[in-house]
């Protein structure tokens, strides 16, 4: 399928690196549970798991990456302490694409040299097999062209909800206006290679991921 126009190269890219192992990356909505899916992948093939938006996070203690993001959001973005604040950034930024576009301009091309430095780390590793690569703008951000499969977790709104409730006391309207700014779920679905469903417990996501394994790779032994 030619993705051309449905996920255009970001105006920020700065290249992609592809292992010549098999990386297998994961979309969904906010609150997901995409991180608790890494990790069941994780302990039963011992893949490596590369979380993007881990290194998101570093981007904003690397000093060149600080004094950037300073620079253009001002006060706006700083604590009372003259510091970023993550949460101020997020209100600047929400719902002003241009803005959003703006600083992802800032910390996107840092992430990505990043994850090239992982991924050529990976590649390297004689011990891994394969990556798992979590990232939430997978698609946006144009990384899925290094994926050998992509696993999509489709989950309830009500079950986000809660989730980004507890986790990140946002209230429904953040979870749904953030999810209208990145590429529709159902069109991340629809590209994805498989699709699974996270609406019950823990342990049929197990179960899944289970069939899935065995499915893929029929003659393998899983661990845990």
């Amino acid at each position: 399928m030619n993705l051309s126009g449905l996920v255009p190269k970001p105006d920020w890219f700065v290249g992609f690196f592809k292992p010549n192992k098999p990386v297998w990356g994961i979309t969904g909505g906010i609150g997901a549970g995409k991180s608790t899916l890494a990790r069941i992948l994780e302990n039963r093939t011992g893949a490596k798991v590369l979380d993007a938006d881990k290194l998101g996070h570093e981007a904003l203690l690397d000093q060149e990456i600080v004094q950037q993001v300073k620079k253009w959001g001002q006060n706006a973005v700083l604590d009372d302490e003259g510091n970023l604040n993550r949460e101020k950034i997020s209100a600047f930024i929400f719902p002003n694409q241009e803005k959003m576009g703006e600083y992802e301009a800032i910390i996107h091309p840092w992430i990505g040299r990043r994850l090239i430095q992982e991924l050529r780390k990976f590649e390297e590793d004689t011990l891994q097999s394969h990556l798992i690569l979590d990232a939430s703008l997978l698609w946006e951000s144009g990384w899925h062209r290094i994926c050998d499969l992509i696993l999509h977790l489709d989950t309830p709104l009500a079950t986000k909800i809660q989730r980004v409730t507890e986790s990140r006391k946002w209230n429904p309207e953040m979870l749904i206006l953030r999810e209208s700014l990145q590429m529709p779920l159902t069109l991340k679905a629809l590209l994805a290679d498989h699709c699974i469903n996270n609406s019950s417990s823990l342990d049929q996501l197990n179960s899944q991921v289970d069939a899935l394994l065995l499915r893929l790779t029929p003659f393998a032994t899983l661990e845990g």
